[in-house]
This record gives C-alpha cells, structure tokens and sequence, in this order.
C-alpha cells in the first residue's frame, strides 16, 4: 500500500500568514483565503532515477528517509553494501 504525502501551500492573495512586529507584542495574524494542496505523481525511484541497479535503488531510498531516526548518518551510509561491496571495471 503507498502512501499520498499532502503539502500545504498558502497563496499570497489569500491565506498566507502575516506576522505581526514583535515590538508590538501582538500575536500573528492570519488572512482568510484559498488553500492549494499538492498531490505528488505517483512514479517510483525505478522509473525516476532510470535505472535496474536494485542496490542503488536500496541505497537512495535509504539516505532519502524522511524519518530522521531511520535515515542513516554519514558514517552509516559509507557502510552500506553498494558502496562497500562495488566492484569498478578497470
């Protein structure tokens, strides 16, 4: 099952929050207006990233974790078989 990630934008004719100056000491304020929700394309890194290289595809989804405690670090990601295991054609 895939999951729809929805983003909401605010336009500026209508929806868009105006903060107030901080000297002022008054709470923002928000205008009334439309809101645009943007649905992403269905596509799959496969297709995006035009290639069969299964490890690749496995690395990318990896560092492309949007959990901050399932993405790997740095040193984490260094380690990960398609870096470590690749073999280069001389």
């Amino acid at each position: 099952m895939s999951k729809l990630v929805y983003s909401l934008k605010a336009t500026e004719e209508g929806g868009e929050k105006t903060h107030a100056h901080s000297e002022t000491g008054q709470k923002p304020k928000t205008k009334s207006g439309k809101i645009q929700i943007l649905v992403p394309k269905r596509s799959s890194l496969k297709h995006r990233l035009h290639t069969k290289d299964l490890m690749y595809l496995d690395f990318i989804r990896w560092c492309l974790e949007i959990d901050p405690h399932r993405r790997p670090t740095a040193k984490e990601a260094l380690n990960h078989p398609w870096l470590t295991e690749a073999k280069y054609k001389s």
